[in-house]
C-alpha cells in the first residue's frame, strides 16, 4: 500500500477512507494529489471526477448467463458468403424462408431471484444491440490473433467486453453478493485478457467514435436504437393500484403523508418526488423517473398493492373493465406475463365474473403464472386455461357468461421505447429481442404478424354471444393495425349478411382530455385509439368492435316471417288507418276486392306498428287508471278481440292470446317475435272474454 503523506492535501483527506482501492488506483491518486498541489483547495471536485469509476452491476454468473442468451440470438455478421449462398440454397428447396435465421431455442436458466434475471436479461439485451460495434472493435484489436483460445467463447468475450466498455475498462469489483464458490476460471482469464488490452481496445473505439463523430458509445448504434436509448431513460414509472388489497384514495394517502411525495394533476407539473394520477386510467399512477428504485423497492410493490405496469398495457384492459355488467365474463386471446388478467381481475370483484386466459401451454409457465395471481390475490376471478384459444369451440358451454374478449396479439412491437422492461413485465420471448435488436421493421416478420392478428380476430367474430371485442397492439404499423380491423370487419360482414346483429367499429370507452380530442394522432377517424411512443410511455394502438343493433327490430321481424335472406328487404309502407285498426275500408271498391281476394297482408312493419300504437293506449289508460276494455268500442262483439286471426297467424301468437294481460307483459312482447316458445311463456292465463255488464250498457248508450 502506497502511503499518502507525500500526497498533496486536497487528496490527503480523500485518500483517508480510501482503504479499498487497489495499488495502481492509488498511485493515480497521488499523481493527482501532486498535480494539484498549488491549488488544492479548488480541486477536489475535479479529482473525484477524475477518478470516478463506473459502478459494477454484474458478477460471472450473469456473464455467462447472458452469454448463453446472446449467444442463441445474435446474427452471423461474419459468415462466410459462400457458405451464406448455400444455405438460401438449401433453405428454398425445403421451402423455408431464405432470408430468415432459425433462432436457436434459448435454454432455461435458473436465476436465485427477479434482481439476478433482470441483469442478466439487461446484459444480453445490451450486448446484443453493440454486437456489430464489439466485433468490429475485437477484429480490429486482433483480439483473437493473441488469444485464440478464446475463439470458441466468442459469446462471452463480447458480453464481458461490453460491460468493460462501459467501464473504462477497468477491472470489475467483486460485488458484496456475490459467493466465492461463482468464481469461473474461463470468465477470470477473459476478463484479465481484455484487462491487459484495454489500451488497444480503448484507442479502436476512440477512432470509430470520431470517424462516427460519437459523443458517446450510444451514438454509434442505428438511428432507430439510439431514439430509443434516449427516450428509454425518462420514461416515468406507472403502477396501478391494486384494488383486491387497497383502495386509489388509501394508496395516494400512503405516498402523500408516509412517503412524503407530491401529487399534482399534471403532467407538465410532474417533478422529483412527484407524482399523478393518470387521466385516461382512473387506478394508475405516474411517477417521476426520478423515483423507479424507491418505489421498486418499496413496501407497496413487495406487498403487491402496486403492480408496476407500463400505461400501453394498461388501456386495453381498462376498455374492456368498462364494458362489463354483473355476472359477466371476459376472454383473454394471449397469456403474456399473466398481468393483463389480473388487471382485469381486480375490477371482477365488482362484477363477480371471471377471466379466462388463454395460452397457459406451458407447463412450468402456468405453475409460474398461478403463483403471481394467487399472491396478487385475483386467483378467485381469473383462471388459465392449457387451451390455444384458437383451437376453442365458440359454443363452448364453460364461457356461456362471455360477452368481452380482448385480442392481444402478438406483434411487431415496433411502437416500444423500453423492451427490456416490457419483457421483464409482460414475460414475453426472449427472442423478441433479436427481432427488435437487428431489423425492427422487418416485412416479412410484419407480414407473419399480420397472418397471426387476422386470424385470431376472426376467430374471435365466430362467438355469437360475445357483446364486444377490444384489439390491441404495440405497432405503429397502420397494416397491423386500423387497416387489418377494416379488412377482417368487412370481409365478416360481408360473408355473414343473414347474422343477427353483425359487428361495427366503436369509439374508445376511455375518458380522453381535449389534448387527446383535439390531437388527431390520438383518436384516429373518430374511432381508433392509438399513443405514439414518446418519453411518456410505449406506443399502443387500441380498436373496439361492439354488437351493431341499431337494425335489431328489423332483423327480428324478419326472423318472426322465417325469413334472414342475404336479399334486400323493401322498404316497408306506413299502415293506413284502416289497415292499422282493421277497419272496413271506406271505399266499394276495395270492399268488393277484399271479398274476392281475401284480407291484405300486413307487412312486418306494419305489424309491429299496430303492437306499438297498441301499446301506447294501455300506457296512458295506466297512467290515468282507467279500466281495461275487453272489447273494442269501435270493432264491436264481432271482432272484439285486439289483434285479428290474420295478424295473430302471420306473427305466430298463440290462439287463446288476449289484451286483458298486464302492461309489462305486453312490453316483453317486443324483441321476441322470433320465438314462439318464449310469447307462450310470457303469457298470463286466459281470461274470460265475456265483456262486463256496466261495459256493455256504456257501449249501447254511446
Amino acid at each position: 500500500m502506497i502511503s499518502t503523506l507525500n500526497s498533496g492535501p486536497a487528496i490527503r483527506d480523500y485518500l483517508s477512507s480510501a482503504n479499498n482501492y487497489s495499488e495502481q488506483e492509488l498511485e493515480r491518486m497521488k499523481l493527482c494529489g501532486l498535480l494539484f498541489e498549488r491549488k488544492s483547495n479548488g480541486n477536489q471536485k475535479l479529482v473525484k471526477e477524475f477518478l470516478r469509476r463506473e459502478p459494477c452491476l454484474y458478477n460471472q454468473v450473469v456473464y455467462k448467463n447472458a452469454a448463453r442468451i446472446f449467444h442463441c440470438l445474435k446474427a452471423d455478421l461474419n459468415e462466410n458468403p459462400i457458405l451464406k449462398t448455400l444455405k438460401k440454397q438449401q433453405a428454398i428447396e425445403k421451402g423455408e424462408d431464405a432470408d430468415q435465421k432459425q433462432v436457436t431455442e434459448v435454454p432455461k436458466i435458473e436465476y436465485q431471484n427477479g434482481k439476478e434475471k433482470k441483469s442478466t436479461l439487461q446484459l444480453a439485451f445490451s450486448t446484443l444491440k453493440f454486437q456489430k460495434v464489439l466485433e468490429d472493435l475485437l477484429d480490429e484489436c486482433q483480439f483473437y490473433g493473441n488469444y485464440s483460445q478464446f475463439k470458441d467463447e466468442q459469446s462471452l468475450v463480447c458480453t464481458v467486453l461490453f460491460d468493460y466498455m462501459t467501464r473504462k475498462f477497468e477491472l470489475r469489483d467483486k460485488l458484496i453478493e456475490e459467493p466465492f464458490d461463482n468464481q469461473d476460471n474461463l470468465v477470470t482469464e477473459i476478463e484479465n485478457a481484455i484487462h491487459k488490452e484495454k489500451t488497444d481496445l480503448a484507442a479502436e473505439l476512440a477512432k470509430n467514435r470520431i470517424r462516427a463523430d460519437a459523443s458517446t458509445i450510444e451514438e454509434l448504434l442505428p438511428q432507430e436504437l439510439r431514439e430509443v436509448e434516449q427516450h428509454r431513460a425518462e420514461l416515468p414509472l406507472y403502477c396501478w393500484v391494486n384494488q383486491i388489497k387497497v383502495s386509489v384514495v388509501d394508496m395516494i394517502e400512503k405516498l402523500v403523508h408516509t412517503d412524503e411525495l407530491t401529487i399534482v394533476d399534471n403532467k407538465k407539473f410532474l417533478e422529483k418526488k412527484c407524482f399523478m394520477l393518470d387521466p385516461h386510467c382512473s387506478n394508475l399512477l405516474m411517477f417521476h423517473f426520478a423515483l423507479r428504485d424507491k418505489i421498486l423497492n418499496s413496501e407497496y410493490v413487495k406487498n403487491w398493492e402496486l403492480i408496476v405496469q407500463d400505461k400501453s398495457s394498461c388501456l386495453a384492459p381498462y376498455s374492456v373493465s368498462k364494458l362489463l355488467s354483473k355476472k359477466d365474463d371476459v376472454i383473454i386471446a394471449n397469456l403474456s406475463g399473466g398481468l393483463v388478467g389480473a388487471f382485469i381481475g381486480s375490477f371482477m370483484e365488482e362484477y363477480d365474473g371471471r377471466v379466462y386466459v388463454f395460452g397457459a401451454t406451458n407447463e412450468s409457465r402456468y405453475h409460474e403464472i398461478s403463483e403471481k395471481l394467487h399472491q396478487i390475490g385475483v386467483s378467485k376471478y381469473v383462471k388459465l386455461v392449457k387451451e390455444d384459444f384458437m383451437d376453442l369451440k365458440s359454443d363452448d358451454p364453460k364461457l356461456e357468461n362471455a360477452k368481452v374478449i380482448l385480442i392481444n396479439a402478438p406483434c411487431s412491437k415496433s411502437a416500444l421505447m423500453n423492451p427490456m422492461e416490457f419483457l421483464f413485465q409482460e414475460g414475453e420471448d426472449v427472442r423478441f429481442l433479436r427481432d427488435y435488436t437487428i431489423d425492427v421493421n422487418n416485412s416479412k416478420k410484419i407480414k407473419h404478424c399480420i397472418q397471426n392478428e387476422t386470424a385470431l380476430l376472426k376467430h374471435a367474430l365466430k362467438f355469437p354471444k360475445i357483446r364486444a371485442l377490444v384489439y390491441q397492439t404495440y405497432s405503429k404499423h397502420s397494416l397491423e393495425n386500423e387497416d387489418l380491423i377494416h379488412r377482417v370487419l368487412m370481409e365478416f360482414n360481408e360473408s355473414r349478411k343473414s347474422i343477427s346483429f353483425p359487428y361495427k367499429l366503436s369509439p374508445p370507452v376511455i375518458a380522453l382530455t381535449a389534448d387527446d380530442i383535439q390531437n388527431d394522432e390520438v383518436v384516429k377517424n373518430h374511432k381508433f385509439l392509438q399513443f405514439i411512443p414518446s418519453n411518456r410511455m410505449n406506443g399502443s394502438f387500441i380498436g373496439l368492435l361492439t354488437r351493431d343493433r341499431d337494425n335489431e327490430m328489423s332483423k327480428e321481424m324478419r326472423r318472426a316471417e322465417g325469413s334472414l335472406s342475404a336479399k334486400k328487404v323493401k322498404k316497408a309502407q306506413p299502415a293506413t288507418f284502416e289497415e292499422k285498426n282493421f277497419l272496413k275500408p271506406l271505399s266499394p271498391k276495395k270492399l268488393t276486392r277484399r271479398k274476392t281476394t281475401g284480407p291484405k297482408k300486413l307487412s312486418a312493419s306494419e305489424k309491429f306498428t299496430s303492437l306499438e300504437e297498441e301499446i301506447k293506449q294501455l300506457q296512458i289508460r295506466n297512467k290515468l287508471d282507467l279500466p281495461m276494455p275487453s272489447i273494442n268500442p269501435i270493432l264491436g262483439d264481432a271482432k272484439s278481440k285486439t289483434l285479428s286471426t290474420k295478424s295473430k297467424s302471420s306473427i305466430n301468437l298463440p290462439g287463446n292470446f288476449d289484451l286483458n294481460f298486464d302492461l309489462n307483459s305486453k312490453l316483453s312482447l317486443i324483441g321476441r317475435l322470433d320465438s314462439k316458445n318464449n310469447i307462450v311463456n310470457h303469457m298470463l292465463p286466459k281470461r274470460s272474454s265475456t265483456p262486463e255488464p256496466e261495459l256493455d250498457k256504456k257501449n249501447a248508450n254511446k
